[in-house]
């Protein structure tokens, strides 16, 4: 097995991120810039990439804007108003996962803006061990999402699902967890990589394990638990596992959202905002609300007699698949039964 050291992994980074977007050197510096510095404007990118290469606010502009990295590297802020130029604002720009992972070849993820602030406000609701394990995490988590992805050159440049790819790895019917746990052959990854996706792969789940078995021993101060009501009738060792089951999907399983969520938040101020927002999403049943309705078959057949009096409807006539049977084979069988 590899060495799965992070200067390891970041090498390994560096290759696979070339690989997977095509993009210029001139591109591939600017989001290194804002992946080491964080929000920037295109003064401050030709400011710190002077050090590098000359690049122009002309260049600057016209790759983030219109060219190679307008789709889905960055987003963009806007700041305070330029002199009296109406209309005019501060364009603070940030990255999206996609633009943290094409930065990769010229920024380290140990480095990247955002992934060390989260590192740092885990440490902080946890503790050094917990943090520094799922920096790791991290690490592989992304290793992964490339060898998925790795297949032809340049397969990450217009591909715009990246967030929600890496999201799936840690849910135990995602492909990759099939992959890893089936016992087939795996295809599609080259020979050179095969090592690294099986050290990964391996390293991945065991700090999955070992990261969530370390939270359910660590005591959380009260404001991360969930104290609902509805917890009350489970027995005690359950409630305490359920209780820290939202903490640890947002700060831990949903880490490629949150990074970007947190940032001139507090961690209370940002679990605060997800279990608002689950208490307004509370679970309902279309059935009861529905149940005065006639059936929705019933109802297209009235809707579809109203615009056609002289046709016969027919329930197999849908847009969906696969097609019910015909009403007069549904009649027949209904009288036959």
């Amino acid at each position: 097995m590899l060495k799965t050291t992070l200067e390891n992994l970041d090498s390994s980074l560096k290759k696979l991120s070339k690989f997977t977007f095509d993009i210029d050197d001139e591109s591939r510096i600017i989001l290194g810039l804002i992946a080491k510095n964080g929000f920037s404007t295109e003064t401050k990118i030709t400011r710190l990439g002077i050090r590098r290469i000359y690049l122009s606010r002309e260049k600057i502009r016209r790759r983030l804007l219109f060219a190679d990295l307008s789709d889905g590297f960055t987003t963009i802020k806007k700041g305070k108003k330029i002199g009296n130029l109406k209309g005019k604002q501060e364009k603070f720009f940030s990255l999206t996962l996609k633009g943290i992972l094409a930065s990769l070849h010229e920024t380290k993820l140990s480095d990247n803006y955002w992934i060390k602030n989260y590192i740092s406000e885990i440490e902080k609701i946890t503790n050094k061990t917990i943090a520094e394990l799922f920096l790791q995490n991290m690490y592989h988590c992304i290793i992964l999402h490339f060898l998925l992805n790795i297949k032809t050159r340049g397969s990450l440049t217009d591909y715009n699902l990246s967030q929600k790819d890496v999201s799936s790895n840690y849910y135990s019917g995602s492909y990759l967890h099939h992959l890893v746990f089936s016992q087939n052959d795996i295809h599609g990854i080259p020979s050179e990589f095969q090592e690294l996706f099986a050290s990964s792969a391996m390293e991945f789940y065991i700090q999955c394990t070992t990261i969530s078995n370390l939270l359910y021993d660590l005591k959380l101060p009260l404001k991360f638990l969930d104290k609902s009501k509805d917890l009350e009738s489970f027995k005690e060792s359950d409630r305490a596992e359920i209780e820290k089951s939202r903490f640890m999907i947002l700060f831990f399983e949903n880490w490629m959202y949150s990074i970007f969520d947190i940032v001139g938040k507090t961690p209370e101020q940002l679990f605060k905002k997800y279990t608002d927002h689950d208490d307004i999403e509370e679970s309902f049943n279309l059935s009861k609300i529905l149940e005065d309705s006639p059936p929705i078959e019933e109802l297209s057949k009235q809707r579809y007699l109203k615009l056609n009096p002289q046709g016969q409807f027919d329930r197999a006539q849908t847009l969906l698949s696969p097609k019910p049977i015909s009403t007069d084979r549904f009649i027949e069988n209904s009288i036959h039964d």
